[in-house]
């Protein structure tokens, strides 16, 4: 309303419509699991699994509106299954000895791989025998560990915030945050093992 203060005084009346637009100045909220259990879930998917099977259940809400609530969840690793044997490279392997060659001297180089991944593919184990001509021939087994030292040969992989989404994350922190206060979520894992796997925040 509009008045004017003449005599008498004189006013009109308009309506405004006030639309709020929504900010996204929310973040998901996860219901299930329970959050204060675990603040990383982890599924085990095995490769094998057919498109559209249950993987896990999740349920998560926003508090803002319209696109800014649409939500949209990510697998973080599938598992693998150890379906494929060693295989050599070779059928088989003849190896060509002098007589006189020294004790402890290389006799053959033998090479089988293993498409799986991780223990799966990395628990070699060689049995070799030895065996003379003689008559009756002569025979002894030993069994050959072979373990394979991990490289640093694997980048971290961000999980959330979701990598497609803004490759630069800002948070606003108050001033009068008090120090250990948390301020963001990161997730991220990498394939290395051991130390070489260990993840820290800069």
């Amino acid at each position: 309303m509009a008045r004017d203060n003449g005599s008498p005084p004189l006013s009109s009346n308009v309506t405004v419509s006030v639309f709020i637009s929504d900010v996204n100045d929310n973040s998901p909220q996860i219901l299930y699991p329970s959050p204060e259990r675990n603040s990383f879930m982890t599924e085990l998917v095995p490769k094998a699994a057919h498109g559209g099977s249950l993987v896990s259940k999740v349920i998560a809400v926003d508090a803002d509106s319209g696109q800014n609530a649409w939500l949209s969840y990510h697998i973080l690793s599938v598992a693998d299954i150890n379906d494929n044997p060693p295989v050599f490279e070779e059928q088989s392997y003849s190896a060509y000895v002098t007589e006189n060659n020294k004790p402890g001297s290389t006799l053959c180089s033998v090479t089988a791989r293993d498409p799986d991944w991780r223990q799966n593919g990395t628990s070699f184990k060689v049995h070799v025998m030895a065996r003379d001509n003689g008559s009756p021939p002569l025979s002894s087994n030993v069994t050959v560990s072979v373990f394979i030292s991990d490289v640093n040969d694997n980048s971290p992989q961000i999980l959330y915030p979701a990598p497609e989404g803004n490759s630069f994350m800002t948070e606003l922190v108050p001033k009068a945050a008090h120090g250990g206060s948390l301020v963001s979520k990161v997730i991220a894992v990498d394939a290395d093992s051991g130390q070489n796997a260990w993840l820290s925040i800069i």
